[in-house]
């Protein structure tokens, strides 16, 4: 965990931060210790004694109560896996002025030596970003209507140059005029019915999802043509104020075919490079198309996927029973199933699947699955692109290992007489010397970086005559690594004789396995002569 030396540090770090942040006890309680003007605005309050009796000083209070049960089980869920990593949460807020926000939390627990372990909670306006990503839409729509659900009243911000039906006071009045008047497909009256409805607009809304999409065919004179219709929340809105905006805009068989295949290409190509295999998945209908096949890919699922739409489950299916690696496999197909990535792209714009794949019968090599929606405001398009990463990942673990390895050895440095590593793939000895600040300094033994020789020119010079025979039996590298198969380490105590004086070494003999390098013995060796000798 990060350490934190003093309070004005944390401080003026939360405060710096130009997202909300509160800092709050990493126990039960979730007692909150601080916040930043961030997060005070956030919840509608003046300042952080406001803050603090408003939210009840707790965690509890940060939540809405109809989200604080999920929420609290999603992060110990994660915290309990691993309470050093960044989690990840999103859940409602009600404000002190009664409005209700979406928002997006990553935390994180962190050492401080005033409070001790906090937990720092770093929270995202969600509906903010949305009011402004709609904004930035507008003019791509060719009509726009403000609604009310609890008050049935509506506001035309946009309207059509096309003939429209009937005006009605009410809003639910007026999409059962237009429905009816011959202005939506026949074949569409039934679906665009039930999904305008109050009831199903007031269950999908107060659910928390932020978008609905809506297609069906509308007439425009003489014929018929594709409408995208848009459903989001209004920057007002709370679960007790349901104000929802309507968007249109056109999508004729002319407009889908050249310009979202265009818009399809432009956003692909931008993935283009470094992925092997990527595909076009259509939410709504369950079915993909391969922008580009690997050659290898190709010749599993070419009988599921061609140019033309195909059964996504189907072909994700024998994707994953040809490749991907079994004690892989379940969480693959959960984190790709249609349902899973419907609700993450409801959180967040994009997210990456990583997961082992068997490049050949006795290799396996990692994958990162890239996972977007095609646009912000549509969500029943995604790109699903798959490219090679063993070669990354198998460098950021080596250096980690040895970033790690570098840390300890240097904390504990002053500790030993000397340290050393034995690399087991190559017999490979490293040595760590320390000869400052010690009345007793070691030389060279060996020229040599092969274990095995280093440890005969270390028992010939140093190790005293009665303890050569147990020194190099118990040092051996073959009865080394076996012992420590079964033993977490264990130490050996022997006399040597350096610069003609008689000295009591103890070492400790230590086994490191990695499933992404070479497994190391470390050794470390300390002086416990006694003090008069």
């Amino acid at each position: 965990m990060t350490d934190w030396n003093e309070v004005s540090s944390l401080s003026d770090f939360i405060e710096a931060f130009p997202g909300a942040v509160v800092m709050l006890t990493a126990d039960s309680n979730a007692s909150i210790l601080n916040a930043n003007s961030n997060a005070i605005e956030l919840y509608g309050c003046v300042n952080f004694t406001d803050f603090k009796v408003f939210t009840g000083g707790n965690t509890r209070g940060l939540v809405h109560p109809l989200d604080i049960n999920n929420v609290n089980d999603d992060l110990i869920s994660q915290l309990k896996k691993d309470n050093e990593k960044i989690v990840y949460t999103e859940y409602r807020i009600l404000r002190k002025d009664g409005r209700v926000r979406l928002v997006s939390e990553y935390g994180r627990i962190i050492n401080s030596n005033v409070y001790g372990s906090v937990y720092l909670a770093f929270i995202f306006d969600d509906s903010q970003h949305l009011t402004r990503v709609l904004k930035v839409m507008e003019p791509h729509f060719f009509k726009i209507v403000k609604t009310n659900l609890d008050t049935d009243r509506y506001v035309v911000i946009k309207d059509e140059p096309h003939d429209i039906a009937s005006p009605a006071k009410k809003h639910s009045q007026l999409l059962t005029n237009f429905a009816h008047s011959g202005f939506v497909h026949p074949d569409d009256i039934d679906y665009f019915s039930k999904k305008l409805s109050k009831e199903n607009l007031r269950s999908y809304f107060t659910s928390g999802n932020n978008n609905m999409l809506i297609r069906y065919r509308r007439r425009f004179g003489e014929d018929f043509k594709w409408v995208t219709m848009i459903v989001s929340r209004a920057e007002e809105y709370t679960d007790s104020n349901i104000a929802l905006t309507f968007f249109l805009r056109l999508a004729d068989d002319d407009f889908l075919e050249k310009n979202e295949t265009a818009h399809r290409n432009e956003v692909v190509s931008g993935l283009s490079f470094g992925y092997d295999s990527i595909y076009i998945l259509d939410t709504e209908n369950v079915a993909v198309t391969a922008y580009r096949l690997s050659t290898k890919l190709a010749k599993v699922v070419d009988a599921k996927i061609s140019s033309q739409y195909a059964d996504y489950i189907a072909a994700n299916n024998a994707y994953a029973k040809a490749f991907v690696c079994l004690e892989d496999r379940e969480k693959y197909l959960l984190q790709t199933s249609v349902d899973y990535i419907q609700r993450m792209l409801l959180r967040v714009p994009r997210y990456d699947v990583i997961f082992r794949q068997y490049r050949d019968k006795d290799t396996l090599e990692h994958i990162q699955l890239n996972i977007s929606a095609m646009d912000y405001l549509d969500k029943t398009h995604v790109i699903l692109a798959y490219k090679n990463v063993s070669e990354q990942v198998n460098e950021a673990r080596i250096k980690m290992a040895e970033s790690r390895t570098d840390e300890i050895l240097r904390a504990v440095a002053t500790d030993f007489v000397f340290l050393l590593e034995i690399d087991l793939a190559t017999e490979k000895e490293k040595h760590y010397f320390v000869y400052k600040e010690r009345s007793l300094e070691i030389p060279e033994w060996s020229d040599s970086d092969d274990f095995r020789q280093c440890v005969l020119d270390y028992v010939n010079k140093f190790v005293a005559s009665y303890d050569k025979e147990r020194f190099k039996a118990e040092t051996n590298l073959d009865n080394m690594v076996k012992r420590l198969e079964s033993e977490n380490y264990f130490t050996l105590t022997y006399d040597v004789i350096i610069r003609g004086k008689a000295r009591r070494f103890q070492g400790r003999f230590v086994l490191q396995k990695n499933d992404y390098s070479s497994s190391k013995i470390f050794i470390s060796t300390r002086d416990i002569s006694p003090k008069n000798s």
